[in-house]
């Protein structure tokens, strides 16, 4: 249930010109003594050793303006509005030993470690004096990364959304490059030219230069690499499940 209580706490926001006072409630729960809508920090709890079990009374501090009136957060005892609370800040207290602190006055001050305020916060950096990497090395690294998944390939790819689209991947790419892929005979299959537009990875589809799926076996992937001046020679296995063609 739910009801008006007068409590002997004033919560302001400081950082407002001037101080603006915010509306205060409190949760009661006094186990099966019942609430008397008194806040005294939990003087006649059930339990004072387990929260759980009651004696405790938690204090919310709204983001509304203060005002003689009361807004009901809890129309009819109802919990199901209780997310869109405009709360600032909860304290939980525990008492420890007597209860004189809440016979005489006192303050709590409570400070943001980390203030953003929006639009006011501007960050200003500059790469001018910066430049690209490039070395021989950074070439052998990046050359070491290309590859290609899965491989082996055995007649399905997990990624894939369709058993008719089925694919290997080559990772890892430069902005352009051209992929011959060859049979082990040396015979050219087809040819990839990637794109920067791809990012770094490029499809083959399993197919010849004219569309039709590659047979099993395995295949040799040259990768050129004109801008970089780089060449790799990858190694693909494909096992290839039967094919069905309705075209030929």
């Amino acid at each position: 249930s739910t009801s008006l209580a007068d409590i002997p706490i004033a919560a302001y926001d400081t950082e407002s010109t001037p101080p603006r006072r915010l509306r205060l409630a409190f949760l009661e729960d006094s186990g099966t003594a019942g609430q008397n809508n008194i806040w005294d920090m939990g003087y006649n709890p059930v339990d004072s050793t387990y929260a759980a079990a009651g004696g405790y009374e938690y204090i919310y501090i709204l983001n509304d303006d203060y005002d003689a009136t009361y807004t009901d957060y809890l129309p009819g005892g109802s919990l199901d509005n209780c997310f869109a609370w405009p709360v600032l800040y909860n304290i939980s207290p525990i008492g420890r030993g007597g209860w004189y602190y809440v016979e005489e006055e006192f303050e709590i001050e409570i400070f943001a470690s980390n203030v953003n305020v929006a639009n006011q916060d501007v960050f200003a950096f500059s790469t001018a004096d910066y430049a690209p990497e490039s070395s021989d090395s950074l070439m052998t690294l990046a050359l070491d990364k290309i590859n290609v998944f899965p491989n082996p390939f055995y007649a399905n790819n997990e990624l894939s959304t369709s058993p008719y689209d089925q694919y290997v991947t080559f990772t890892h790419l430069p902005e352009t490059a051209t992929i011959k892929i060859f049979n082990l005979a040396g015979v050219l299959v087809t040819t990839l030219e990637h794109t920067s537009d791809k990012g770094q990875f490029e499809k083959w589809d399993l197919t010849n230069a004219s569309n039709i799926p590659v047979a099993s076996g395995m295949y040799l992937a040259h990768i050129d690499m004109p801008d970089e001046g780089l060449t790799k020679i990858l190694k693909v296995m494909i096992v290839q499940k039967k094919q069905i063609l309705e075209y030929y």
